[in-house]
């Protein structure tokens, strides 16, 4: 039995720094679960949006990662 996908649900950010910090704790998350495919969605601004990721997916389980200052 392989183990699901895990989606990372983010806000959404127009900063650079904010999608690099989105994509460092997406790189972090999948460093420390080897084997797991680790995804991003966004709920905002950016894409793919959650439903766009999870529509591609045919089994996951869903991480919310609302970050803020």
């Amino acid at each position: 039995m392989t183990a699901p996908d895990l989606v990372l649900a983010l806000h959404g950010t127009r900063s650079p720094a904010g999608q690099a910090v989105a994509t460092d704790l997406m790189l972090a998350v999948a460093t420390a679960l080897p084997g797991v495919t680790v995804h991003l969605g966004w709920a905002d601004v950016l894409s793919p949006t959650l439903t766009e990721t999870l529509a591609a997916l045919d089994d996951a389980v869903v991480v919310p990662g609302f970050l803020t200052t």
